[in-house]
This record gives structure tokens, sequence and C-alpha cells, in this order.
């Protein structure tokens, strides 16, 4: 078993980060374990060269340009990285937890903190050489640029932030552009929205996708009305599935924890049900939750100062500082 940290922070993404920076300034012994092999989580595996609008003061960054100035935000207290390893058991025992990874880590720590973002639990395949393959065929679940469905007939599944994002990027070089969507509510900006629906766009809802043809290659596709279940046929040359990944929180019910409308149930704290567990990000729960990334910056800050009085009784959840000289 590895030394004993304050605090393990399971996922490396915008939200965890975040949180190793705030628990260096706590002067916690910090450790982040992240189930790809960089840090970042989707913004880099699925969006590096997307552009983010939810962080405060930053009227527009691309995506990967924020996972760098977080990177050097939260590394300069010098965090333990494990990275490529897959949170499967998290054990409270008398005076800490054991936290166990797939490839056999058994990690001690006072505290966790939970912030592994959607699709934290999902099997890893989707990140594996697959996706070039797939990529060929005109499959797709990620994009590196929008340059590569330059000239081709584009259906895109979804209704979340990456779909509408995709959606307005691709529609300058694609040669048509769908979306589809099995209702008619977007979880995007509204701005974003009103964009997509300005742009060569067809937005087609309420229909879900049932069928991919072609052998080599896509040809076309076949989508269903959700309601009357008419089919259509559609002439596509490539497929871009943005559901956003859905996060499976069955290994996280095996760990004892409370869960609600498929989140993790938490205090005004960020604790959790199991007392020195906390969890910040898209898989909490509790009444009036937004999910971007500046909401679970503030909640990982809540739960490093809480965390920091869990494991120090002295020490205030409120952080102070004194200037000297």
């Amino acid at each position: 078993m590895s030394d004993s940290s304050d605090i393990i922070v399971i996922g490396g993404g915008p939200v965890g980060l975040y949180a190793l920076y705030y628990a260096g300034q706590r002067s916690m012994k910090a450790k982040v374990i992240e189930a790809l092999p960089e840090l970042g989580g989707q913004l880099w595996a699925l969006y590096p060269d997307n552009d983010v609008y939810d962080v405060a003061g930053v009227p527009k960054l691309k995506a990967s340009d924020l996972v760098e100035n977080l990177k050097k935000q939260a590394l300069q207290y010098k965090p333990e990285i494990v990275s490529g390893e897959r949170v499967v058991g998290i054990h409270k025992l008398n005076d800490h937890f054991e936290v166990v990874t797939d490839k056999g880590g058994q990690h001690a720590t006072k505290a966790v903190l939970l912030a592994p973002g959607p699709g934290a639990f999902i099997p890893g395949a989707i990140f594996d050489n697959k996706v070039k393959e797939q990529k060929k065929r005109g499959l797709f679940i990620e994009l590196d640029n929008a340059t590569e469905l330059a000239d081709r007939r584009v259906l895109i599944c979804g209704g979340k932030r990456e779909a509408v994002g995709w959606a307005i990027d691709t529609a300058t070089v694609a040669d048509a552009v769908t979306v589809i969507n099995w209702t008619d509510i977007y979880t995007a900006d509204e701005a974003r929205v009103d964009t997509m629906f300005t742009r060569h766009v067809e937005v087609m809802t309420p229909y879900e996708l049932l069928e991919i043809h072609g052998v080599e290659k896509v040809e076309a596709a076949t989508i269903i009305h959700s309601g009357t279940r008419e089919k259509v046929r559609l002439k596509v040359d490539a497929v871009l599935m943005a559901r956003g990944q859905l996060t499976n929180l069955e290994p996280v019910r095996s760990w004892g924890l409370e869960l609600k409308e498929n989140g993790v149930v938490v205090e005004r704290t960020m604790q959790t049900s199991i007392p020195g567990l906390f969890a910040a990000g898209d898989i909490v729960y509790y009444p009036g939750k937004v999910k971007t990334i500046v909401a679970g910056a503030g909640e990982a800050a809540i739960a490093i100062n809480n965390a920091k009085a869990f494991i120090d009784p002295d020490a205030s959840p409120q952080p102070r500082y004194t200037a000297e000289g």
C-alpha cells in the first residue's frame, strides 16, 4: 500500500485539477488518480479544440489551453499523480480510507474527493486505438478538429453541449449537417442553441439513431421518430455520436453512497453520506445543481476546505491567510 495522503482526488478533469490546487493552498498532501493516460478529463480526451465559455473572467478559451492552465495551477504544489488507473473500490477503515484501482493499486488517505465527471466509471474502450479505426469508416465519438468532417454529409446524434458545439463548428466545413435529438430540449447555453439554428444545420426532433448502413464505410443512417416510430433513411458518410458519456454509478452504489437521479447525494459541505468522502462536479446531486465547469470548481473549493477541517479538527473550513513583513 502506498504512503498515506491527506486527500485523494479521484478524477483529473477541470474540477479535480482545481481541487488539487486548493488542496495545495491548504497545505494538504494530495494525490490524484485519473483513469485516462493524461490529466484533463474529457476536455483533453474528446474536445481539445472546442471553445469553453463558462470560466469566470474569460470570455472564450480553447479547451486544451484551459487544461494547460489548470495543470500549471494545480501542479505547482507537486501532488502525486497516478494516471491510467481506474478506481474500482473505496473502503472506509478505522482512521483512513483505502482506494483500490483496476491495476491493483492500494492507496491510503485520510479523506477522498470524488471528482470524476461524466463517464468516469464506463469501461475505457472508448479511448483505445479502435477510435482511429472507426474514424476511417466515418463513425466518430470524438473530434480533434472540425476539419475532420470537411466536405462530408454529417449526422450528429445528441442534444448536449458538445453536440451543439460540434454542429456549429462543422457547419462551416461540412457539405451538410443534420442534428437529431430524442427531445427538443438541449442542455446547452441558449445563445449557443440559437446560433446552431441560424447555421446551415438541419435539426430533427424527436428522433433517435436506429441503424448505420455501410460495410467498409458509412453510407447512410436510419433514424426513428421517438413518438410515431416512423423511420427515415438519411444519406450520410459520417456519424458523430455526441450524446455525451453516460455515468454508470453502479460501482459507486456498492461503496455505500446515497444516490439520487444518477448522482451522488451531498450535503452543503459537499460531503457524501460517508464522513470524510466528498464529491464535486457533474457526479453530485443536490437541489438546484448546475453542471458547468465554474460551478464544479466552486464545489471543489467547498469540498477541499471542509475536508481540511475533517482531517484536522483545529483547522477552519474557511481559508485564512496571514501576511508577514
